[in-house]
């Protein structure tokens, strides 16, 4: 949960850190941590799922690392000369999407069997 400790620490990010937490925000995404001090000493923020797109192309001050340490996080922004961070958990919206799927289409796949053996044992 977000403390209003962490909004104000969210509140000093500016620049291409400040548009990639807005835009994934708008996206659906949402903010899990925060902290200041580490791993940069201004702000540092991590969202649920990855990020929506590769930043890195419109923000030439940034540096984009694919960190894929499950002790720390997913990826990951920051920009050294304000001292940003965002990073980002291992969840992606594409798995939840998997999933969703794998459910509607195990659902599908039972009402047809049902549909089926009823069909069969029915005469009309």
């Amino acid at each position: 949960m977000i403390t209003e400790e962490d909004k104000k620490i969210v509140e000093r990010i500016s620049g291409p850190i400040a548009d990639i937490i807005a835009f994934e925000i708008q996206s659906g995404n949402m903010i899990v941590e925060v902290s200041e001090g580490w791993p940069l000493p201004t702000a540092n923020e991590w969202f649920k799922l990855k990020f929506h797109k590769n930043y890195k192309r419109m923000y030439s001050a940034i540096e984009y690392h694919k960190t894929n340490d499950p002790h720390y996080w997913f990826g990951e922004y920051f920009d050294k000369s304000k001292g940003f961070f965002v990073g980002t958990k291992f969840s992606s919206s594409w798995n939840c999407n998997n999933k969703i799927w794998g459910y509607l289409a195990r659902g599908f796949i039972f009402i047809s069997l049902i549909y089926g053996f009823f069909e069969s044992t029915i005469e009309i």
